[in-house]
């Protein structure tokens, strides 16, 4: 999009090149995300940037039409944003104007979700995604229907994040690392490729002896990724202001599924 923006601008066309624009010509932030782009990040603070979601889920919609299988569910990711848009007076103004109610640059992401959520409801598509960026949503400026992948670690408190998401009653996917990341060494070994930054290892018998209608109860027989036991505290508590901080999941919820992730890069081979 920056090279179109380019051409049309030298063609004198500067609306057109600003239709489908994603990043703020005048935005001087620097920053690197955890695969090491500096570039990979669209604006959310700007409405092309939207402008140019909407037109790439139509024409996926147009797609999906035609091969008889509609698109009804739309993944947005919505994490690691890597500090993008610091610098941005795009988004300056966005928070200056407190644009539905965001006023620090830690709501940006959760505007991002909201909005892009509510485009994909306008087009009869559910909303999915991670659900640290989903967890930061205010549930009323979602749609009815949010799908959300809870990857945080377990030993992290994961199964608080996962329960909240729940007790919004959203379909919530179980996705945690600690055992669902098939991109995990088998077992701890030189020659073994993998990450280790959920499980020092993954293996057949810890899949298996996963309990994910259960998650606290894991501390009574799984480590952390430095092999060391941790706690899983399940019971309900309140910040300072009587909101809740974290509770169990309510009786009248249950988990949609849950989901093994393999992120393709650690492979070496097909087989």
């Amino acid at each position: 999009m920056a090279a179109r923006y380019s051409n049309l601008a030298k063609q004198g066309k500067l609306e057109q090149a600003k239709q489908y624009l994603l990043h703020d010509i005048e935005d001087t932030t620097q920053y690197e995300s955890i695969q090491f782009y500096n570039d990979n990040t669209l604006n959310a603070c700007m409405d092309s940037s939207y402008d140019f979601i909407g037109k790439v889920v139509d024409e996926l919609q147009i797609m999906h039409a035609e091969a008889g299988n509609p698109l009804t569910k739309y993944h947005i990711g919505a994490d690691e944003t890597a500090g993008a848009w610091v610098e941005s007076s795009a988004c300056e103004a966005l928070l200056k104007n407190n644009v539905m109610g965001i006023s620090e640059a830690e709501d940006i992401a959760a505007y991002f979700v909201e909005r892009v959520s509510q485009l994909l409801a306008k087009r009869n598509i559910e909303a999915a995604g991670w659900n640290d960026g989903m967890g930061h949503t205010n549930a009323r400026r979602m749609p009815e229907v949010v799908q959300s992948n809870a990857w945080t670690p377990l030993f992290w408190g994961g199964h608080s994040a996962a329960h909240e998401q729940a007790n919004r009653g959203w379909q919530l996917v179980v996705s945690s690392p600690d055992a669902l990341y098939f991109d995990f060494p088998y077992e701890a070994d030189a020659n073994e490729r993998g990450y280790y930054w959920a499980a020092r290892r993954l293996n057949s018998r810890k899949v298996f002896s996963m309990m994910p209608e259960n998650l606290p109860a894991h501390a009574e027989y799984w480590l952390d990724r430095e092999e060391n036991p941790y706690v899983a505290d399940d019971t309900k508590k309140l910040n300072d202001d009587g909101t809740i901080k974290q509770q169990p999941m309510a009786k009248e919820f249950k988990f949609y599924g849950m989901q093994g992730q393999l992120w393709s890069e650690t492979v070496r081979t097909d087989n």
